[in-house]
């Protein structure tokens, strides 16, 4: 009976991974392309439609046809959970427990699963913030993600501080690790074309996003070419 438990939680653990993904990715591009499933889990393509398909019989997501995959009722239910663990996870082990925030990231990936009672628990003794680490609503069913201006909507020449990331992607979490610049980093908006925007930390630093991933970026914008334009264009989540 052990055995079959621990088996039938090796296989459920995978799953979850995907759901989440999908339920990422849906929020902010409407769909889950089978591409960016792979890059965000780095796995092969082949692997993501082989899981996918499965997915499709359990009833958790639906292929659309050369686009990806949504997720079903029952699937986001799933997704919400884990991600809400995830999220819970991620703020005590950056703020109480003093993980940088790419560890604490990590970490809580290995940690997502616990009972449920478990994480309860946890919440309740960190105070039960409203945000997690990345300035969104720690929890999707009482904070909404609606207003928040993002980067590929940025005007060139122009500075912002970074309030959120949105979907919290691996590619993106580790593109701003390689350049030290997290939540409350100024940037500025270098150039901007119809594959990608570069945006400037310092003199030294610059950073290349896709417009996909600029997209999970939340922004306020601070002044454009030497202006003092303070007024905020996006929605911030954290204090800065």
């Amino acid at each position: 009976m052990v055995v079959e438990e621990a088996m039938k939680k090796m296989f459920e653990e995978p799953v979850e991974d995907y759901l989440v993904t999908i339920y990422k990715l849906q929020k902010l591009y409407g769909v889950a392309r089978t591409s960016m499933i792979a890059k965000d889990l780095h796995v092969r393509d082949g692997t993501v439609s082989k899981v996918l398909k499965h997915l499709e019989k359990e009833g958790y997501v639906t292929i659309v046809k050369y686009k990806g995959a949504r997720l079903t009722p029952e699937g986001e239910k799933i997704a919400s959970r884990i991600l809400r663990n995830h999220r819970i996870l991620e703020y005590f082990l950056h703020e109480f427990l003093g993980f940088d925030i790419f560890s604490a990231h990590r970490l809580a990936h290995r940690m997502e699963h616990l009972p449920e009672e478990v994480i309860d628990a946890i919440y309740r003794k960190i105070g039960m913030p409203k945000t997690c680490v990345y300035g969104l609503p720690l929890d999707e069913e009482k904070g909404s993600e609606k207003g928040i201006v993002t980067l590929d909507k940025a005007e060139v020449g122009c500075r912002y501080r970074i309030t959120c990331l949105l979907g919290e992607l691996e590619t993106v979490l580790m593109k701003f690790k390689e350049v030290g610049c997290f939540l409350c980093c100024d940037v500025r908006v270098e150039s901007k074309g119809s594959k990608g925007i570069v945006i400037e930390i310092s003199p030294d630093k610059k950073l290349v996003l896709s417009l996909e991933e600029a997209k999970s970026i939340g922004v306020e914008r601070l002044n454009c070419h030497g202006t003092n334009n303070t007024a905020r264009s996006g929605t911030a989540r954290k204090n800065c």
